[in-house]
């Protein structure tokens, strides 16, 4: 029983002393408020930053801040939220870089497994070659059944070898579409954090180029080796990765749809179709009262 009322106490003084802090903490909140209508710029300025610091702990009061009467609050509520969004962009950019590393290391892990398989069957045919040198030499039903024997052990070798190649070389296409998309996240997320946009914690996990205007999601940073795409599918997939339409004029279709082989790292959504259409051999044409890019075919001169 005496053990049961130490517990308690415990258990009442712990659960006191966060509130306590709570209180604190909720007072030195409401200060740091009131100095963002200061008279004097690095009052209010001072307290933004420290209410940034605190942003995901007081975040219904900022968002109530956040749309205060005052320009001024409302201002700097909203860039105290950013802080919040700036810690929340570098933890999903980590993320990315993580899963990143994690996709090529399974990639070099399943490529080392391959390499086993190539030394399994060079050791097999070495087997199956004095088995067949032995039979030779003194013929006999001990000497074929293990002839038998390594001729088994060699196709069984050369089919798991056959099998584990086409299973990697298909991850490896799969990879490199999840690759592209994850690089060309990462690529988007660095640039929209160095941008210096405020961008809210909630907004991060559904962001995509679409929110931005035409010619900044000509900017987008995209990532991708298209290495035997069709020029409708590589299209198609830019206007996914930034968000604005890329289309191909229906004379350009009439000729065929070229194959695209393409290799780009961390380049402009527009001068990656640039490059597109200079591989297709077509030309591009940025339609900004339609809010589009066109891959077509050369104007002729008259």
């Amino acid at each position: 029983m005496h053990n049961f009322q130490c517990l308690a106490a415990v258990l009442a003084l712990s659960l006191a002393v966060p509130c306590a802090l709570c209180a604190e903490s909720d007072a030195e909140t409401e200060a740091l408020i009131k100095k963002l209508s200061s008279d004097e710029l690095d009052e209010r300025e001072a307290a933004a930053v420290e209410l940034g610091k605190r942003a995901e702990k007081i975040w219904p009061r900022l968002e109530e801040l956040a749309g205060s009467e005052n320009s001024e609050i409302r201002t700097l509520a909203r860039r105290a939220m950013g802080d919040a969004g700036r810690r929340a962009l570098n933890a999903a950019i980590e993320e990315l870089e993580n899963n990143i590393r994690a996709g090529e290391q399974a990639m070099t892990d399943t490529y080392a497994d391959v390499a086993k398989l190539d030394a399994a069957i060079t050791e097999t045919d070495r087997v199956a070659r004095i088995a067949i040198e032995r039979r030779i030499l003194h013929s006999s039903d001990g000497t074929k059944f293990r002839e038998q024997k390594a001729e088994e052990a060699r196709v069984a070798a050369q089919e798991r070898h056959k099998a584990a190649r086409e299973a990697a070389n298909k991850r490896h296409i799969e990879w490199g579409a999840e690759r592209a998309s994850l690089q060309t996240r990462l690529s988007q997320f660095r640039q929209l954090k160095n941008s210096g946009d405020v961008i809210l914690p909630a907004e991060i996990a559904a962001w995509t180029p679409a929110k931005l205007n035409f010619e900044q999601r000509l900017k987008c940073k995209v990532d991708f080796e298209f290495s035997g795409k069709s020029l409708t599918e590589a299209l198609d997939w830019m206007s996914d990765a930034c968000g604005a339409e890329f289309e191909l004029s229906e004379k350009a279709v009439a000729d065929g749809v070229p194959v695209i082989i393409l290799c780009v790292s961390d380049m402009d959504a527009s001068l990656a179709a640039q490059w597109i259409a200079r591989v297709a051999k077509l030309k591009m044409t940025i339609d900004k009262e339609n809010q589009r890019v066109v891959i077509h075919k050369a104007i002729e001169k008259k």
